[in-house]
């Protein structure tokens, strides 16, 4: 499920307390841990658009180039990502950078859903990656805490990491080409970047993919 922001079908935080531990605590314990869950499946991804501009006005034409930055999830141990389908659309160069110094790969589109915004990419010449663990996104609950992971503002090098709670369900994301509907919303922190990236249980399960920052009246890609 994608989302506004993000998506999101959290498992309600465990009622379980321990006695030598503060609630505050206790919260902190549930990000690090959902974090060490979630971090070794995502990866950073950079991209680059390289095409022909046409002439205008009685001057001649020229090539463009222009780069961009998201966000994706390992889905299996030989390198197959998914991703937001507008993060590497008409990329003629994908790259992909790995947790824990494992360095950076090129990588292919394997297949495109923009209707969906949906995509999957295949990192070259890797093996032994951890997948993330998927849970079933009907399941969400409106106050649900959540964490959002991911190459916010293109940083680079660890992943940003936010929290925040599903602030909604079944939203509709409009101002878009597509027309992208049943969607969840979250005020986790989500910035460009983000986008293709998960959004996370306090278990550390996937319950969406972050997808557009609705800022507005007007939405745009995260």
């Amino acid at each position: 499920t994608t989302a506004v922001a993000a998506a999101a079908a959290a498992t309600p935080k465990s009622s379980t307390t321990t006695s030598t531990l503060p609630p505050a605590a206790n919260s902190a314990a549930d990000v690090k841990s959902a974090l060490a869950k979630i971090e070794p499946s995502v990866v950073l991804i950079n991209d680059t658009i390289t095409g022909t501009a046409n002439g205008r006005g009685g001057f001649g034409g020229g090539t463009f180039q222009q780069t961009g930055a998201g966000t994706g999830i390992v889905i299996s141990a030989d390198g197959q990502v998914v991703t937001n389908a507008h993060v590497v659309n008409g990329a003629t160069s994908i790259t992909v950078t790995l947790p824990s110094n494992g360095g950076t790969h090129p990588a292919t589109i394997v297949g495109i859903d923009t209707a969906k915004d949906l995509a999957v990419i295949k990192i070259s010449g890797v093996s032994g990656l951890k997948p993330a663990t998927f849970a079933n996104s009907d399941s969400a609950q409106v106050g649900d805490s959540v964490l959002a992971v991911g190459n916010a503002l293109g940083y680079g090098g660890a992943p940003t990491v936010t929290e925040g709670i599903l602030s909604a369900k079944g939203r509709t994301l409009s101002g878009t080409s597509d027309n992208l509907t049943g969607l969840l919303q979250t005020d986790a922190a989500i910035n460009p970047g983000n986008s293709g990236g998960p959004l996370v249980d306090v278990t550390g399960q996937v319950i969406g993919i972050n997808v557009a920052v609705a800022s507005g009246t007007s939405t745009e890609p995260a």
